[in-house]
C-alpha cells in the first residue's frame, strides 16, 4: 500500500468519501495502481497498491488494520522470540495482546491505523521518526485520515481549498511548520511517536515519545572497540531481517559510507542480489559503485541522468511535484527516473538513507537545518535574531511584505513556544534536537514522498533502535561538539564506519569513497599523510562533479507553469524569485514548486 485515505464515523452517517477521489487528481493519471476499499458500518478505507494483494492490509471481525510504511519486531524485546517484518495480520495480533502499549514491541518507519468495528474507535499510531506522516482533519461528524494532503480539496473544496498562509510563512522561514499544521486550512500533521484515538467523535492525542525525554542524559557508556562491537551486531541483525525479502529487493549502492557498510553486512550469495546506483555519468557516485560492483562481480546497473533523463525531466517533475504536497520539488525529479526503472521489478529498496547525519558535525548539514534555524540555535537572543531574520526576507522580497506583516507576530509567539527552537540546551544538544527531532523528518520524508508509488524504502540506520546504540558510542558528534576544527579530527569520527567494512569485506576499505579518502586511512594513524594528500586531491572534484544537473531543467519545467501563477501574486513575488533564482536555487524550486502543486491541487488564496 502506497497511498490511502480514510473516514471514521461513530454516529453511523452516510459515507462522503468517493471510491474514485485517487483517480480524480491529475497526478495519479499518471500512475501504475490498483484502487482497493474496505468498508464497515462506521468507516471506509480507501487504498492504493502495486499489486492486487498487499499485506500491509488486514480486515477480520475484530479490526481493520493499515500499515503505511513498515514494521518490526523490536530486537532487544525479549517478548518477541522471533524477530521479523511485521505486516498487518501480524499488527492487529500484537494490538489484541499489547493495545496502546504496541509501539513498546514494534520499531521501524511507520504510521500505523487500526480501528476497532464494535468499539468503533480508531487509533492511529506513528513511530520515533515520522518520515511516513499522515494528515488529519475533522470536518462534522466524520474523521478524515491520509498520507496524501492533496486528497483534501477533492474530498471536500469547500472545506479544504484555502491556503494557509501563515504555514506557507513559516515553511518558508524554518523549512517546516510550527505547529503541525498544513499548506491547507483546517488540516493538521500527526506528530512523531504519537498515539491519536478517535472515539465518540472525539480526537485525543498523547505522545508515547519524547525526544527530549528518550535523551536527556546523552554520555557515551561504551569505549571505541565496545562500540564498534556493538554497532556491528545490531547493524547484523537489521540487515539480516531488513533484507529478508531479498528476492524483491534492490540495494542501493554509492560512492558513500552506508551503502557500503550495508554491502559488507549483507549475508549470503551476493550474486543473487541486484545493485543500483544514479547520477551523471562523470559522478564519483557512479564512478566508484561501478568500480565496486566490478571488483566483486555484482549483478548491477547505474541509471546514468543523461539524455533520456533530461527527455523525461518535465513528465517525472509534474509527478514529483504532484505527489510532494508542497514539499517535495520539482529537482527530485531524479529520484522518479530512477525508480521508474526498478519499480516493475522490485517493490523494495535497501539503502543508507540515513547514518552519518549523527556523525557527521552539523556545519555540513544543510539540507537539515535551514539558515534561518541554525541562527536561532545560535542566538542569545531570541526576539533580535527573529527581527533580523523578518528583515532579511523583506529585503529578497519573494513572499510579499503584506502577508509577512500580518502572521510575523503569530508566528514569533508559537516560535517562543516551541521547544525545538527554543530551549536552555547546551548548544550541542540544540542542534542535536533540532536534527533528529525535526531535520531529519522533513529531509528525508520528501524523498518517501516520491518514491512511494515506485517503491519501499527500507533504511536499517534510520532504526530507533540503532540510533539507541549509537549514541551509547563516543562517535556522534554530539560528543565531539568542541573537537578541534583540523582534518583529522573531523573525519576520524567516521572511524566506526570503516572499522565495521574492514572487518566484514576488507577490499571493500581499500576503495575511495565520496568522502574523497579509502575508508582504511581512517583505521591507523600511519595512514593520516595519505589521507591528506587523497582528501586535498579528489575533495574538490567530487564536489564540482556532483550527483546529477538540473538548473537548466528546473527552468524550463517552471516556464511552462509561470503565466498560471499569476493567481498567487498576492503571497508570492515571482519576479524576484525568478531573478534571483541562480543565487537562491533552494528558493526557487521550493517556492515555485509549491505554487506548481497548488495549483494543480485546486488551493486557493
Amino acid at each position: 500500500m502506497f497511498d490511502f485515505i480514510a473516514e471514521i464515523n461513530t454516529i453511523n452517517s452516510k459515507s462522503e468519501l468517493n471510491n474514485e477521489i485517487f483517480n480524480s487528481i491529475d497526478v495519479y493519471k499518471k500512475l501504475n495502481f490498483n484502487t482497493n476499499i474496505i468498508e464497515s458500518e462506521n468507516s471506509k478505507f480507501v487504498y492504493l497498491t502495486k499489486h492486487s494483494n498487499t499485506n500491509s492490509v488486514f480486515e477480520n471481525e475484530k479490526y481493520i488494520v493499515l500499515i503505511f510504511g513498515y514494521c518490526f519486531t523490536r530486537i532487544n524485546n525479549s517478548e518477541n522470540s522471533e524477530k521479523k517484518r511485521l505486516f498487518a495480520e501480524n499488527i492487529a495480533d500484537f494490538y489484541n495482546k499489547y493495545q496502546s502499549e504496541i509501539t513498546k514491541f514494534i520499531k521501524g518507519s511507520y504510521s500505523v491505523l487500526i480501528f476497532e468495528k464494535e468499539k468503533k474507535i480508531l487509533n492511529i499510531f506513528t513511530d520515533e521518526f515520522n518520515l511516513r506522516k499522515v494528515y488529519y482533519a475533522k470536518i462534522n461528524d466524520k474523521l478524515l485520515i491520509t498520507n496524501s494532503l492533496s486528497v483534501f480539496p477533492k474530498y471536500s473544496e469547500n472545506y479544504f481549498s484555502k491556503l494557509n498562509q501563515k504555514s506557507l510563512l513559516e515553511y518558508y522561514l524554518f523549512d517546516f511548520d510550527l505547529n503541525n499544521d498544513t499548506f491547507i486550512e483546517n488540516v493538521k500533521v500527526l506528530d512523531s511517536g504519537s498515539h491519536l484515538k478517535y472515539s465518540d467523535n472525539q480526537i485525543s492525542i498523547k505522545n508515547y515519545w519524547n525526544i527530549f525525554d528518550h535523551y536527556n542524559n546523552l554520555t557515551p557508556v561504551l569505549d571505541k572497540k565496545a562500540s564498534i562491537i556493538s554497532i556491528e551486531k545490531i547493524l547484523k541483525q537489521n540487515i539480516k531481517m531488513y533484507a529478508e525479502n531479498s528476492e524483491k529487493t534492490a540495494f542501493a549502492l554509492t560512492g558513500g559510507y552506508d551503502s557500503r557498510t550495508n554491502l559488507a553486512l549483507l549475508n549470503g550469495n551476493l550474486k543473487d542480489k541486484f545493485f543500483y546506483s544514479y547520477g551523471i555519468k562523470e559522478s564519483f557516485d557512479v564512478k566508484i559503485s561501478k568500480k565496486i560492483a566490478s571488483k566483486f562481480k555484482l549483478n548491477f546497473k547505474s541509471f546514468l541522468m543523461d539524455g533520456d533523463f533530461e527527455k523525461k525531466f518535465d513528465e517525472n517533475a509534474e509527478i514529483s511535484v504532484g505527489i510532494g504536497d508542497g514539499e517535495s520539488e520539482m529537482n527530485r525529479a531524479n529520484y522518479i527516473f530512477a525508480y521508474k526503472n526498478i519499480y516493475k521489478n522490485y517493490d523494495y529498496i535497501l539503502t543508507g538513507l540515513f547514518g552519518s547525519e549523527l556523525i557527521k558535525r552539523p556545519t555540513s548539514l544543510g539540507g537539515y537545518i535551514d539558515k534561518n534555524v541554525k541562527s536561532i540555535l545560535l542566538s542569545s537572543n531570541l526576539e533580535e535574531t527573529f527581527n533580523e531574520i523578518i528583515d532579511k526576507i523583506k529585503a529578497k522580497d519573494f513572499i510579499n511584505q503584506e502577508v509577512i506583516d500580518k502572521y510575523k507576530n503569530k508566528i514569533f509567539e508559537e516560535l517562543k513556544s516551541n521547544k525545538f527552537l527554543n530551549n536552555n540546551y547546551e548548544t550541542a544538544l540544540k542542534f542535536f534536537y533540532y536534527i533528529t527531532g525535526i531535520g531529519i523528518s522533513k529531509y528525508f520524508m520528501k524523498e518517501i514522498k516520491v518514491e512511494r508509488p515506485f517503491v519501499e524504502n527500507l533504511h536499517p540506520f534510520l532504526d530507533i533502535e540503532f540510533v539507541d546504540e549509537l549514541l551509547k558510542t563516543p562517535f556522534p558528534w554530539v560528543f565531539n561538539w568542541n573537537t578541534k576544527k583540523s582534518l583529522f579530527e573531523n573525519l576520524k569520527i567516521h572511524r566506526f564506519y570503516a572499522c565495521i567494512i574492514d572487518m566484514n569485506n576488507p577490499k571493500l576499505a581499500n576503495i575511495i569513497s565520496t568522502h574523497a579518502y579509502k575508508p582504511k586511512y581512517l583505521l591507523n594513524k600511519i595512514y593520516l599523510p595519505f589521507l591528506i594528500i587523497q582528501y586535498y586531491y579528489y575533495s574538490k572534484k567530487i564536489k564540482k562533479i556532483g550527483i546529477f544537473k538540473s538548473q537548466n531543467l528546473n527552468e524550463n519545467f517552471y516556464n511552462k507553469y509561470k503565466n498560471e501563477l499569476n493567481i498567487y501574486s498576492q503571497v508570492f513575488n515571482n519576479q524576484n524569485i525568478e531573478y534571483d533564482f541562480k543565487k537562491h536555487m533552494k528558493n526557487f524550486t521550493r517556492l515555485t514548486s509549491i505554487q506548481i502543486w497548488m495549483k494543480k491541487s485546486g488551493i486557493k488564496i
